[in-house]
């Protein structure tokens, strides 16, 4: 799973550790960043080497279905071509 990250920077407050008040970083610390908007993504080692991308799988999918669809279409009109030109004699 991936996770966002930021570099939080030094005197910033990262709010109470265990009831003793507030808490400020003396070094820059990576912090998750819940909005994501640093752009910093921590993967796992399965999703850097496996990568799935949702939309290519998507686009892959469409494909086919649009090939399935022209298929099916040509198949059909070739079938009434047949039926209407009196071809249907298969001795």
């Amino acid at each position: 799973m991936s996770v966002c990250v930021r570099i939080a920077q030094p005197g910033e407050n990262i709010g109470a550790v265990s009831g003793q008040g507030a808490a400020f970083l003396s070094v820059p610390t990576p912090v998750i960043d819940e909005s994501c908007s640093s752009g910093l993504i921590i993967q796992t080692a399965q999703e850097v080497n496996n990568p799935a991308n949702a939309d290519r799988v998507q686009d892959m999918t469409d494909l086919f279905y649009a090939f399935l669809l022209v298929l099916v279409t040509v198949w059909g009109a070739k079938q009434i071509l047949n039926l209407f030109t009196g071809d249907t004699d298969r001795g």
